[in-house]
């Protein structure tokens, strides 16, 4: 394995060497000048000391995938209440009074919802939306 300081530029003779001729025999040692690379290399290991920790991508991974999970389950629970919310009209127009359906029916397509809910054809719908617009003309005509 390399020594980190030979990936730093340094020569075969770095650091190391002269800080085990130190500790050998700290009187013999050369006095030498601050290397300006260590000094440099202080420095960002205190810029780094400072700053906030970086998120690992296994932490960020979860994190994105907590947040698919919520999007999921989200999704989820506006799925079942659609569902809840038809069945529970679906519900509505098979046991409510024919003609009080037909009363609140505007468009065609509630006169189509009446219709399958009751198990009747779509003529069925045709029809009843062909006789509410011929009571509205004769109401515009008769006004």
């Amino acid at each position: 394995m390399r020594s980190p300081f030979n990936r730093l530029g340094l020569s075969r003779l770095s650091k190391v060497d002269h800080i085990g001729l130190i500790l050998a025999a700290p009187e013999t040692a050369p006095i030498r000048q601050p290397d300006p690379i260590f000094e440099s290399l202080e420095q960002i290991l205190r810029q780094r000391a400072s700053q906030p920790r970086r998120s690992t991508n296994k932490e960020v991974a979860e994190r994105v995938m907590a947040r698919f999970r919520d999007a999921i389950a989200r999704e989820d629970a506006r799925e079942a209440t659609r569902k809840a919310e038809r069945e529970e009209r679906l519900h509505y127009l098979r046991t409510a009074p024919l003609d009080e359906l037909l009363a609140a029916a505007r468009r065609k397509r509630d006169f189509l919802d009446i219709a399958r809910a009751r198990g009747l054809p779509d003529a069925w719908a045709h029809h009843r939306m062909l006789d509410l617009l011929t009571a509205k003309q004769r109401r515009i005509r008769g006004a």
